[in-house]
């Protein structure tokens, strides 16, 4: 298997400002050139435009149409408005060849009509390019316009153009072009110009980025060293204070930081996991109430005849035993989406939350006595060690129970309560329910569920009805 190459910080935040630097260099200069192109168009297109406006609004529609019909160079009407063009180019700096007239030809063609070249062609037909024609179509549809920068065998133009009415009618067209090749050239050089001034202050970037970079990540090496330490168990590490930045106060911050876990490292070890994923999980902000009312199924399951095993034996040997017995009960619980409260004794106080929790928590203590009853949880200790199990559902409260000095994060209430009597009643190898949890799943006929029959239990006034689950007839 490849080993995946290690880069250095330094060179990554190097790579990281040439790729930034490079990237937004690109976009300014492309934003640029851009910009340039639009102004270049929009600052002839619009001087085009209204030279061909006005010279239009001189052609009369009607006399225009002759010129075609006639085909006549020398006829008077082809003749005066040549003259009006000769006025126009002279005073507008245009060149003959970029001024004339269309005669239009159906709905979307054109033919030519008036020009200054010295041969005339009057009446050829015009091919439009196919660029230029949503433009064409706007002036034939009477409005005013110009060409963006368009690219012909003689160079980059671009065209103004406005209709020739005869009354309400679009008859023809006048056109006036304008080379830009010129002007384009120069924008683009002036971005090959700010291309280079741009490579020039990249590589200034980049060699001022990994002095510093190398500079600044020295002390991140250094925490990483430390931290190497802490993790193999050394939590004498200090760290040797350089600088008076962040970067300094980090360093401090990380001896502080080990002397705190040289204190507390005792401690920690009697923090369960799954306190702390409870604190996660229902913890509400600070400034706020740390208690949440929610509806819960609450599970308790005990040991049988566990105390009357330990007596005769040793602690060291109990103790291991117990954790053994419930890790593979906790086990279970989690892989069926339960939540461990707490351990109290050889009890175990689970919850199971959501839509599908009753079916859960019962489906977890069933999986609990078949692994009791095929000897693979207590056959090593105790043969006659059974576990009882109680469910039950409904609202508890959720929150930090204890002194300002010592809380525990648990649930409780009234259907706290009836979940451990319903547990106390349930006999060594048997899964006892709720009235609650057993109407929960009466939709479900997967489990074989018989009325027990009315429980008395300490702290209530009204007998409870309890359901025994027949677990051995089903398969999980």
């Amino acid at each position: 298997m490849l080993r995946r190459l290690r880069i250095p910080l330094w060179l990554k935040l190097s790579m990281l400002t040439g790729i930034v630097v490079t990237g937004l260099t690109g976009i300014l200069v492309y934003t640029a050139y851009r910009q340039g192109y639009r102004d270049l168009e929009e600052r002839f297109g619009l001087v085009l435009k209204h030279i061909a406006i006005n010279t239009a609004m001189r052609i009369d529609g009607r006399v225009h149409k002759t010129i075609v019909q006639s085909k006549d160079p020398n006829g008077a009407a082809f003749q005066s408005l040549r003259h009006l063009l000769q006025e126009v180019m002279e005073k507008n700096y245009l060149t003959h060849e970029t001024l004339y007239t269309f005669h239009r030809v159906g709905d979307r063609d054109v033919q030519f009509a008036v020009m200054l070249h010295k041969e005339p062609f009057i009446g050829n037909p015009y091919n439009i390019p196919e660029a230029n024609r949503p433009v064409f179509d706007q002036v034939l549809a009477g409005k005013p316009a110009f060409t963006p920068i368009y690219t012909d065998d003689h160079g980059m133009w671009i065209s103004g153009l406005a209709p020739i009415f005869d009354g309400d009618s679009v008859v023809g067209i006048v056109e006036a072009d304008f080379s830009i090749t010129k002007f384009v050239m120069q924008l683009e050089e002036r971005m090959q110009y700010y291309l280079v001034l741009s490579g020039a202050t990249l590589l200034i970037a980049l060699v001022v980025t990994i002095l510093l970079a190398i500079r600044f990540t020295q002390p991140i090496r250094s925490l990483k060293k430390a931290a190497g330490e802490i993790t193999s168990g050394n939590l004498e590490i200090e760290l040797k204070i350089e600088s008076h930045d962040e970067l300094g106060e980090l360093e401090h911050s990380f001896n502080l930081m080990t002397r705190s876990l040289r204190e507390r490292y005792m401690m920690l070890k009697y923090i369960s996991p799954h306190t702390i994923r409870m604190i996660q999980r229902h913890m509400i902000g600070p400034g706020h109430r740390q208690e949440a009312r929610r509806d819960l199924v609450i599970f308790f399951a005990d040991i049988r005849g566990f105390t009357a095993y330990s007596e005769n034996r040793p602690p060291e040997e109990v103790i291991h035993n117990l954790n053994l017995i419930l890790g593979k009960q906790a086990a279970l619980i989690e892989k069926h989406g339960g939540e461990i409260d707490k351990f109290v004794g050889d009890e175990i106080v689970a919850t199971f939350e959501g839509d599908n929790a009753a079916v859960q928590a019962l489906q977890t203590a069933i999986a609990i006595q078949k692994m009791v009853a095929e000897n693979l949880l207590l056959r090593q200790f105790d043969p006659t060690l059974k576990i009882g199990i109680g469910i039950a559902n409904g609202e508890v409260v959720i929150g930090n129970i204890g002194s300002d000095d010592r809380k525990d994060f648990t649930i409780i209430g009234s259907n706290v309560n009836l979940a451990s009597r319903i547990c106390n009643a349930a006999a060594a190898g048997e899964i006892l329910l709720s009235g609650k949890i057993y109407f929960a799943l009466s939709d479900d006929h997967t489990f074989a569920i018989k009325k027990k029959g009315m429980l008395r239990a300490k702290g209530f006034s009204d007998l409870i009805s309890v359901y025994s689950c027949r677990w051995e007839e089903i398969a999980v």
